[in-house]
């Protein structure tokens, strides 16, 4: 269906289609069986502030907010049901709380990239946050059932002034010609290899106290530890994130990326 003819309930229901299925395939990979998925809808209620609330900021063909919860009791369920760590994985042990947040993280995300290869660009700033302070829209319960492990239930609220908007008009499709030509100049140097830093922030100091810096002296930088890294290529911000451990090494979760206009 093209995107200018979407409605919001259409488009919600789409979304999270794919974040049903993304989350079933999380799951399972967290506790080690299959899982199967129950979706029911229900009216809309009051959210619990005891719940881990993950809430995905949209952007794109959609904007608006959409909240994920797990209650106390489920989150712990769950912690108990986790596949036991390799032992021989390099690199420090995911905290059984890190990985449920992780992976439904994962599975919002990829329901993101699923949408937008049949409805244009969607994409989503996911945090974990409080309660959202809207009154939802709609309330959907995804319940997970398995013969070995007890089930979970994934509350979705979706905020009440989700839009869909058709794409930009800059982001529309260029003339084959066009898109030919652009292609071919792209390929030739699509294999170069460019340097990418990681910014955790500035600070101007003097040249005075620069020549006087030494072993345990401390810099402080002008970003907030819970505030979002950069990635920069030259001087020019790619994009921002959350800073991780992938195989004792640091990553970058990319959240947002910058306009490449």
């Amino acid at each position: 269906m093209p995107v200018n003819q979407l409605t919001v309930e259409r488009a919600i229901t789409d979304l999270l289609d794919c974040f049903t299925k993304q989350w079933s395939n999380a799951l399972s990979r967290l506790v080690g069986s299959e899982q199967q998925i129950t979706s029911k809808e229900m009216a809309a209620e009051d959210p619990n502030s005891e719940e881990l609330w993950l809430t995905a900021t949209l952007e794109g063909t959609i904007t608006g907010e959409i909240a994920l919860a797990l209650s106390s009791a489920d989150v712990q369920s769950l912690e108990g049901s986790l596949v036991p760590p390799d032992a021989s994985a390099e690199g420090p042990a995911i905290e059984p709380a890190n990985a449920v947040i992780e992976a439904l993280r994962q599975a919002m995300t990829l329901a993101l990239k699923d949408f937008q290869t049949h409805h244009g660009a969607l994409v989503g700033q996911i945090k974990v946050t409080q309660a959202p302070i809207w009154t939802a829209a709609k309330t959907l319960h995804l319940e997970s059932s398995s013969g070995q492990n007890p089930g979970v239930t994934v509350h979705v609220l979706y905020s009440p002034d989700l839009q869909v908007h058709e794409p930009d008009a800059h982001t529309s499709p260029r003339s084959e010609k066009q898109s030919s030509s652009s292609g071919d100049n792209l390929n030739l140097v699509m294999d170069a290899m460019l340097e990418v830093s990681l910014r955790f922030g500035q600070h101007q100091i003097r040249l005075a106290d620069l020549a006087e810096l030494g072993p345990g002296s401390v810099i402080e930088l002008d970003r907030r530890v819970e505030e979002p890294v950069e990635l920069v290529l030259g001087s020019k911000i790619l994009a921002r994130g959350e800073v991780m451990i992938v195989d004792g090494n640091y990553g970058l979760r990319v959240t947002e990326l910058m306009d490449r206009s």
